[in-house]
């Protein structure tokens, strides 16, 4: 029964019945690539999940996407993000004070290791992790459970994400921190005021010239917000 259930062409089937399904249900608006999964998850669209990509209880906002074998579990991520290969975000975590032992046999139900030693839940062992906007995530990346980061922010390829990250920040490293802030203050309030990403595709297209030169861009926006 497990050699059928792991048979490469029911995986292939069954890939391609989501795929139909997602196109179907957002009107061509979301792509699942080859061996990509969503289960549980919401999609805004236009969305891409590149091959192998696995995503459980995910809404994911418009024209953000993510690259190839990523996992994200239990995550809010907004519109315009990136997310690149091999990320890991969210997707459980341990006790680590408080408990003797950090195995889920103690505290958990779900059957991790096929026992359990509990009769209840003891513990949260999953915490959504929440993405913004314009959000650029590097490949590699893992980000814990429970984190937010910011509208604009950079995590740098390979980082482990295990605090919050504030807007417009850039953060590289084990574990990450700050490496430097995109823009000065008062032009992160003036972007998150703004709030660029929720405007019309027309508008959008229109101004897209703008969004290569940030100082043709803040000048030009200035103008049109306070004539």
């Amino acid at each position: 029964m497990l050699e059928w259930l792991n048979n490469p062409l029911l995986s292939w089937l069954l890939w391609l019945l989501k795929r139909i399904y997602w196109q179907f249900v957002s009107d061509g608006k979301v792509r699942l690539c080859y061996l990509s999964r969503a289960k549980k998850c919401r999609f805004e669209g236009p969305n891409v999940i590149y091959r192998g990509t696995n995503l459980s209880s995910v809404s994911l906002g418009g024209y953000s996407y993510v690259a190839a074998e990523s996992n994200i579990c239990s995550a809010e991520i907004g519109r315009f993000c990136s997310i690149g290969p091999r990320c890991q975000i969210g997707g459980g975590t341990h006790p680590s004070r408080g408990y003797i032992s950090t195995h889920p046999a103690f505290y958990s139900t779900m059957k991790q290791s096929g026992v359990t030693f509990a009769n209840e839940n003891h513990f949260q062992e999953i915490l959504p992790v929440e993405i913004g906007n314009d959000v650029w995530i590097g490949g590699g990346v893992t980000i814990v459970d429970g984190v937010k980061i910011g509208n604009g922010a950079i995590v740098a390829t390979g980082a482990v994400v295990i605090k919050d990250v504030p807007a417009y920040q850039v953060v590289a490293g084990v574990p990450a921190s700050l490496i430097r802030v995109r823009f000065p203050q008062e032009r992160i309030q003036f972007l998150e005021k703004m709030q660029w990403w929720n405007n019309s595709p027309e508008w959008l297209k229109e101004h897209a010239t703008l969004f290569r030169d940030d100082e043709s861009f803040f000048e030009t926006l200035k103008k049109e917000n306070h004539p």
